[in-house]
C-alpha cells in the first residue's frame, strides 16, 4: 500500500489481494515449479525434525534437535511459498489455501503424514477448480 503514495506510480492492489492468473508468464511458472520442488525437498528432508519440534519442543531438545532452527526452517519455507504464490492466488486466497485444506484434512487423517498428504490433495483440487473457472483448462 505504501507504493500507492509515490507520485506517478500506478499499482493495482486487487492483484495483490486476489491474484491474477492471467498475468502469469512462463518464467513465473518456472519459478513456481522450482520453488515448489525446493520446498518439498526441504520439507521431506526435515520432516521428522520439524514434526518433533512443532509437537513437543522439549522432546525435540532431548532428541538432539534444535527447535529454534526447525522453527526458522518452517518459517522460511512458509514465507517462500507465500511469496511465490501471491501473484497467482493473492494474499487473501493464499491464507485460505494454507489453512482450510489442513483443517479439512485433520478430521480424516490418523497421522501427520496422512494429514499433510490429504491437505496437499485438497489444496491442489481447489487450485484446479480456480484454473478451470478462469478458462485455463
Amino acid at each position: 500500500m505504501a507504493v500507492t503514495l509515490i507520485p506517478g506510480q500506478r499499482v493495482e492492489l486487487d492483484a495483490y489481494l486476489i491474484g491474477d492468473v492471467l498475468t502469469v508468464t512462463r518464467v513465473d511458472v518456472a519459478i513456481i515449479w522450482g520453488g515448489a520442488a525446493l520446498a518439498i525437498g526441504v520439507l521431506l528432508s526435515h520432516w521428522t525434525a520439524l514434526l518433533t519440534a512443532t509437537l513437543n519442543p522439549d522432546l525435540a531438545s532431548a532428541s538432539g534437535i534444535n527447535p529454534s532452527r526447525e522453527y526458522l526452517i518452517l518459517t522460511l519455507l512458509l514465507a517462500a511459498v507465500v511469496a511465490v504464490a501471491i501473484k497467482v492466488v493473492g494474499a487473501l486466497l493464499i491464507t485460505a489455501l494454507l489453512i482450510i485444506p489442513a483443517a479439512a484434512a485433520r478430521g480424516f487423517a490418523r497421522t501427520p503424514e496422512q494429514m499433510a498428504g490429504l491437505a496437499a490433495v485438497l489444496g491442489g483440487d481447489f487450485c484446479g477448480w480456480r484454473a478451470a473457472g478462469c478458462g485455463l483448462h
